[in-house]
């Protein structure tokens, strides 16, 4: 039997094994360059290539967009693949979103993973709409609400209402993103049973997640959660660097100083710069008493491939025994759209 004639099902896997998950974005050139390559062996390659090719698609800018909508409405099969969309724009906060998107949603609708980068406006009705979303990240947008209130008496969804809830949805990062008033009761644990992990930070709105049990991991520049017990050791703290440890970064400045140090359990510091910033990291960590883990940049603490400054960090943590996190280049350009560190999934 020649390899050009096997059975669908053990070419299939032939494709899927030869390239990579797609689970992140620089691995999408890649990735569309091995399936191209391989559907140029022959039709049914072809066939195999493109259904692969199409459970993860990219869209790095509008124009790339359009394109990827008409695609999807000539070849809805092909819309049934999509497991994972990543939308890349560049429209303000209050532009409204752009109708190619609202295309591609209303036809993906086996949507697992999807990213949203400065889409502009984006109404809630039409992300909860997708049935099987686990896993939504917007980066830099306002997230605004049309879904009815579950009553006039509340403001609160109702969960007997599948549109007002998404079901499947375990992980949600929203950075730079301002969430309209209307949109905020729909962030609940009634509407969000099985989420897991949520990330809010450097927006103009504030979220209070109090009703959601306290092992829900939270990610934000400031607390998402009253301090009930659990709450610190769920909660990680995200903030730009600054030479100086400084609680008011962390939204702790109401609370008495030793009171706001010892909330914070696990802390992620990015933007580093300057010299001599061991040093400063170190004062981080000294000044909280019960940091368990530190989150660093890679590339940040090792310029041009010198580890230097990165083993002296790593051997301080090792002796206050606390865990260092080395975020490598491909994790932060993840984090682009989705703030959520992939070791703290």
């Amino acid at each position: 039997m020649g390899i050009s004639s096997l059975p669908v099902e053990l070419l299939e896997h032939v494709v899927r094994n030869s390239v990579e998950p797609g689970d992140l974005p620089w691995s999408y050139t890649a990735r569309y360059s091995t399936l191209r390559a391989l559907g140029l062996v022959c039709r049914r390659w072809r066939d195999v290539a493109q259904c692969v090719l199409h459970e993860s698609v990219l869209s790095p800018d509008d124009v790339a967009l359009e394109l990827v909508a008409r695609t999807l409405r000539d070849r809805v099969d092909l819309a049934r693949r999509v497991k994972r969309l990543d939308v890349h724009s560049s429209r303000p906060h209050s532009s409204p979103v752009l109708p190619a998107l609202h295309s591609a949603l209303d036809l993906v609708r086996n949507v697992e993973e999807l990213f949203l980068g400065r889409p502009g406006e984006i109404d809630i009705a039409s992300l909860w709409s997708l049935p099987k979303l686990r896993e939504l990240s917007i980066y830099a947008a306002k997230l605004t609400n049309s879904l009815e209130p579950a009553s006039a008496s509340t403001s609160s969804p109702s969960s007997d209402n599948p549109h007002h809830v998404a079901p499947h949805l375990s992980h949600l990062s929203l950075c730079g993103v301002h969430v309209d008033a209307a949109a905020v009761g729909h962030l609940s644990a009634a509407t969000l049973p099985r989420l897991r992990v949520i990330a809010h930070a450097f927006s103009p709105s504030r979220l209070r997640l109090d009703d959601f049990p306290s092992s829900l991991r939270t990610v934000s520049n400031v607390p998402l959660r009253d301090h009930r017990p659990g709450t610190d050791e769920t909660t990680l703290y995200w903030s730009r660097f600054e030479v100086e440890p400084d609680l008011g970064l962390l939204g702790l400045d109401d609370l008495d100083d030793r009171t706001g140090r010892d909330r914070v359990h696990h802390l992620r510091l990015t933007d580093a710069y300057g010299r001599d910033l061991v040093r400063h990291f170190i004062a981080w960590v000294e000044a909280l008493p019960k940091l368990a883990t530190l989150f660093v940049t890679a590339a940040e603490l090792s310029p041009d491939g010198d580890d230097s400054q990165l083993a002296s960090l790593r051997a301080f943590c090792d002796g206050r025994r606390v865990a260092l996190v080395v975020e490598g280049p491909h994790d932060y350009e993840h984090d682009w759209s989705s703030v959520v560190p992939l070791a703290w999934r």
